[in-house]
């Protein structure tokens, strides 16, 4: 595989890695291809996220992320090196924002 650059040469690689986001510079502005909605099939369109410090400094770090069904949605929770990293996604048509606050505010607390 490889990516031909504006200079005429070429990059070889097996593997590359495209982050641009929602700026989306190569897929969106390059190729011009357009995001396509899929609200009908995906419901989950909102999320919360906080940084936790783990209780001590020498806490076990989890080596697998954890996933808790929730009203309308999940909650994930990822053991980082210095902190753990938990958010809420939900479905802002089954649930308000408060009440999926509320929710990733009860999980944190335990």
């Amino acid at each position: 595989m490889a990516l031909d650059k504006r200079s005429g040469a070429s990059l070889e690689g097996d593997l590359f890695i495209y982050c641009t986001g929602f700026a989306s510079l190569l897929v969106g502005r390059h190729f011009e291809t357009r995001i396509r909605p899929l609200k009908d099939v995906l419901f989950i369109d909102s999320a919360w996220a906080v940084q936790a410090p783990y209780v001590t400094e020498d806490a076990p770090i989890s080596s697998v992320t954890t996933s808790t069904a929730q009203s309308a949605g999940w909650v994930w929770d990822i053991g980082l090196s210095t902190r753990r990293g938990i958010g809420h996604v939900f479905s802002s048509a089954h649930t308000t924002d408060d009440a999926a606050l509320a929710e990733l505010r009860a999980y944190v607390a335990r």
